[in-house]
């Protein structure tokens, strides 16, 4: 988590010496969204490779955190592709509903406004770290040295 705030505070530096000396960069505004999609998301790979972890020791958990990080950039656009474009030939009707609730959980946050869905996510952040610690605590204390 420090090098998460380290990298927003070195962004908004960038951000305010590209403003102030006024280099012909194109750079995006930090907006709170962007913020607590990046607290999340580092807060959802840390409370799942910490139990991990702990459970399996360091050579394991390297094995596995690898897995998890590639499953991060082929299965999740690969689920996002599904939910927005539809479903197309996919006939298994556990996938079906599972994509309809998730169209309808995108729908319901359409409606919502920016800072309730950044609140929502970082609530979720916490709650999944608050899981991670009580069960990396347990995995930890079971281990033998």
């Amino acid at each position: 988590m420090p090098s998460t705030v380290l990298a927003i505070l070195s962004f908004f530096l960038a951000q305010v010496v590209v403003s102030v000396t006024g280099i012909p960069i194109p750079i995006n505004q930090i907006s709170l969204e962007g913020v607590a999609g990046a607290l999340v998301a580092m807060s959802v790979l840390m409370s799942i490779y910490f139990p991990i972890y702990f459970k399996f020791g360091y050579l394991r958990s390297r094995m596995v955190g690898m897995i998890l990080f590639f499953a991060c950039f082929f299965f999740l656009p690969m689920a996002v592709a599904l939910t927005v474009h539809g479903l197309g030939g996919v006939d298994n009707p556990v996938v079906r509903t599972i994509v309809a609730t998730m169209q309808r959980a995108i729908g319901w946050l359409q409606t919502q406004a920016d800072w309730q869905i950044a609140s929502y996510l970082l609530a979720l952040g916490w709650i999944l770290m608050a899981a991670s610690v009580s069960l990396s605590l347990r995995f930890y204390t079971k281990r033998e040295f």
